[in-house]
């Protein structure tokens, strides 16, 4: 199955984004527990109320008793969002954007992103219906890739902030790259990049701890810069290009926009699917690779808004580049 083949079947079997038929639909009624609700972020509309549940134990079963059994259900205005698993802190979106800009108002900050001089721009996309958000914004500052073959190459970097409720999704942070160059936009995702705090424990510390996670991931981008410098001064070879296809997702449209590529779509082996032309393989680096395969990537977000996609095949891709250059140089894995 090529890589189309299988986003196209994900696609297909996610949850349709038009309104769903009445058809099959029941209504069921939860007792909640209004005494004991969560009206923290009343001001946002949100409140957490915990549900109230049937006993399930053998030691009850002459009794009809209910408890709470630490699953809760969030509402906005009154309307209900979802059922929170036990033990999740409620971090809503509109706090996750505070903390944010509490963060880019800050001097020193400010000052280290070289960004005093001007107005920060916040960014924000949507997944899952809003169950999942993402905040990006650009820094001040700018690398010039040294290693490069293309003269002055300069890459700028920003941040993307993440935050899901009741999805899986850490709230957190990853570095953000855009080559001045052609714009083309990627993220860097790992522990040494970024950070992920799960929806567990007390709000106050989660907040404090994402503060402090994104004053370090501001510091961490110029490691990132050494990454793309050692692609550089790495080849491309037939088994790079076929791991690279393998493991980032990234659909045969993309790889049919690269010109050192051949993609037989008949084919259903990877190494008879995608080869690397044999002028290439002595002249094109894993960097010019990675560019060529984020510039279709960037072209597509800018045409369909699907920040989504952009964020899950350059994660991608960055992690798998990670692991080639570790492979051929013996430097450290970065992106673990």
């Amino acid at each position: 199955m090529s890589n189309t083949q299988k986003r196209e079947k994900d696609e297909a079997e996610a949850p349709s984004s038009s309104s769903t038929s009445s058809k099959g639909l029941q209504t069921i009624t939860l007792k909640l527990d209004s005494a004991k609700a969560n009206k923290t972020f009343e001001r946002y509309g949100h409140i957490v109320t915990p549900i109230l549940a049937k006993n399930l134990s053998p030691a009850a079963a002459e009794v009809d008793q209910t408890v709470d059994a630490g699953f809760k259900v969030w509402t906005t205005n009154g309307e209900y969002q979802t059922i929170l698993p036990i033990g999740t802190v409620f971090f809503p979106h509109e706090e996750v954007h505070m903390h944010l800009n509490h963060i880019l108002s800050e001097k020193r900050i400010l000052q280290e992103l070289k960004l005093e001089e001007k107005e920060v721009k916040v960014d924000s996309y949507d997944r899952r219906y809003g169950f999942i958000k993402y905040w990006k914004f650009m820094t001040g500052r700018k690398y010039e890739i040294k290693n490069s073959a293309q003269k002055g190459d300069v890459v700028g970097w920003g941040v993307v902030v993440r935050n899901g409720i009741g999805t899986g999704t850490a709230l957190g942070a990853d570095i953000y790259t855009d080559r001045v160059v052609c714009g083309n936009g990627s993220v860097a995702r790992g522990k040494d990049f970024g950070f992920a705090l799960k929806h567990v424990g007390n709000f106050k510390q989660m907040a404090e701890d994402f503060e402090n996670g994104l004053r370090v991931v501001f510091q961490k981008a110029e490691e990132l810069m050494q990454l793309y410098e050692d692609m550089c001064e790495v080849r491309a070879t037939q088994k790079s290009i076929e791991k690279l296809y393998d493991s980032t997702g990234i659909a045969d449209k993309v790889w049919e926009k690269i010109p050192f590529i051949a993609i037989d779509e008949k084919a259903k082996q990877t190494h008879d699917r995608i080869k690397l032309h044999e002028k290439a393989k002595q002249q094109v680096s894993l960097f010019d690779v990675f560019n060529s395969l984020t510039n279709p990537l960037t072209r597509n977000f800018e045409t369909t808004h699907s920040f989504s996609r952009l964020y899950d095949n350059t994660v991608s891709l960055h992690r798998q580049m990670d692991i080639i250059v570790h492979e051929s140089k013996g430097v450290g894995r970065r992106l673990v």
